[in-house]
């Protein structure tokens, strides 16, 4: 099948780096890293986020509450009807 537009596009998404957080909520916005060629609604999805955090579908907003110290590494889909793109990244609670 043939889509009338091309797929997203993307650009790295930066690493996110905390000191230990006790507890703490945080947010993260990766949705500009992600463009839609044609204007198409995008929709986010991620694996491998810390337990208790996770991604709105509609604006590619990241949160949570980090518990601990640990590095995740975790990877963005962006998808349109058109297609999908995908960019990894590393969210490090352990800095303090």
């Amino acid at each position: 099948m043939t889509f009338p537009c091309p797929a997203p596009t993307s650009t790295p998404i930066p690493d996110l780096v905390l000191p230990s957080l006790g507890g703490d909520p945080y947010t993260y916005d990766v949705s500009s890293s992600f463009t839609s060629p044609c204007g198409q609604p995008i929709t986010f999805s991620a694996v491998g986020l810390p337990p208790g955090s996770s991604i709105n579908p509609a604006t590619g907003l990241i949160s949570g509450t980090a518990n601990g110290s640990q590095i995740w590494n975790v990877t963005v889909t962006a998808t349109t009807i058109c297609g999908q793109t995908s960019q990894s990244f590393t969210m490090d609670f352990s800095s303090d």
